[in-house]
């Protein structure tokens, strides 16, 4: 999975609120490492 080129915050936006979570723990990941 490539972290460049994807742009979370339209994914957010797009996903039904029961996947935001999971994006946001996603996002949350890549920016940490």
């Amino acid at each position: 999975i490539t972290r460049k080129g994807i742009n979370f915050d339209s994914l957010t936006r797009l996903a039904p609120p029961t996947y935001k979570d999971k994006i946001s723990k996603v996002v949350k990941a890549c920016r940490d490492t």
